[in-house]
């Protein structure tokens, strides 16, 4: 299926229900940021998100605290350093940069930002087409394709999670009790689209406090 395709029928079907709120779970529990008006990249990213935890929320009572970040426009709401102080407390803390990043001001204040904050240098958004899927490896082996643009995130103060071919296309990085995960990779519209590798890892990710298991590092 081409991108377009693909986003085409992932918004289609994002209009048949209605969005997930935190408060559908518990508030306390697990937070899904809203991407910026006129994101499409983003909204299509929340969407998938949030039919994600309607299908994880009956089969996970016991939820770890989670801040999901469906894109990097998100980030404009909720300053960067708010979310380093909820993974110290415990929670996890997954940014999904969402088809790279919503505009070229969005790019480089994502990249200063994390780069001060957490040490971690995120590449500039570029189409690859050297290899299908990315390959995780934490919290849990799985395959999953990628149909966007890639944001390569240099080796660091964390540890690498994804792959795609010779990039680190994902990492987590403990803060705290929590961690932080950073995926330049869209995670969320192949939620949207039913994946159920992206549905496991994301139910991994949240499905216990402090994120995960550690079982596939």
């Amino acid at each position: 299926m081409r991108r377009r395709e693909f986003v085409q029928c992932s918004v289609a079907l994002a209009c048949l229900r209605p969005t997930f709120t935190a408060a559908t779970l518990n508030e306390h529990v697990v937070r899904l940021l809203p991407a910026a008006e006129g994101d499409l990249a983003g909204k299509e990213s929340e969407s998938g998100f949030a039919r994600a935890l309607e299908r994880l929320s009956p089969t996970h009572p016991r939820l770890g605290r989670a801040v999901i970040v469906p894109s990097a426009s998100a980030l404009e709401g909720t300053p960067l350093p708010s979310l380093i102080r909820d993974a110290q407390l415990g929670a996890t803390v997954l940014i999904d940069l969402a088809d790279g990043y919503e505009s070229s001001s969005d790019t480089s204040r994502t990249r200063r930002n994390t780069q001060r904050e957490l040490g971690i240098e995120i590449a500039d958004p570029v189409t690859y087409k050297e290899a299908d899927y990315v390959v995780y490896r934490w919290p849990v082996l799985a395959r999953v394709r990628h149909f966007t643009r890639i944001s390569a995130i240099k080796p660091g103060p964390n540890t690498a999670i994804a792959h795609l071919g010779t990039y680190s296309i994902a990492v987590r990085q403990e803060v705290g009790l929590g961690n932080i995960v950073i995926i330049g990779s869209n995670l969320g519209s192949l939620l949207l689209a039913g994946d159920e590798q992206a549905l496991q890892i994301l139910s991994r990710l949240i499905g216990t406090p402090g994120g995960g298991s550690t079982a596939a590092r």
